[in-house]
């Protein structure tokens, strides 16, 4: 029989939100299910605050919400691969957003791609 220890729980990650450690609030998110609302704007706001442009643009290539969609957005300004960027503006979450905030920094993002 084989152990496996338990993962972590989500209450432990917010604690080391909480104290500013995002590396280790990260691990603990990244066992548990994406699928989660609580799990996704935990991680992405570790994602966040670690300047994780590369894994904001993996894990959150689905944006769920206008939070989502502006941070994947600036990602895609930060790592400046046209092919990538191209790509965040054809999700329909984005390309079909009404908000100002994410019409905003679409309009940058497609700026840069000029």
């Amino acid at each position: 029989m084989v152990f496996t220890p338990p993962i972590p729980d989500i209450g432990k990650a917010e604690s080391l939100l909480g104290s500013k450690n995002y590396e280790g609030a990260q691990e603990i998110l990244k066992q548990h299910d994406l699928d989660d609302p609580v799990v996704r704007i935990l991680l992405l706001k570790c994602y966040e605050q670690l300047e994780n442009y590369s894994a904001i643009i993996e894990d959150f290539s689905n944006p769920q919400n206008n939070a989502e969609c502006i941070s994947l957005i600036n990602a895609n300004i930060e790592k400046t691969n046209a092919d990538e960027a191209k790509k965040v503006l054809s999700v329909e979450i984005i390309a079909n957003s009404t908000d100002p905030s994410v019409i905003h920094i679409r309009d940058q993002l497609k700026g840069k791609l000029k």
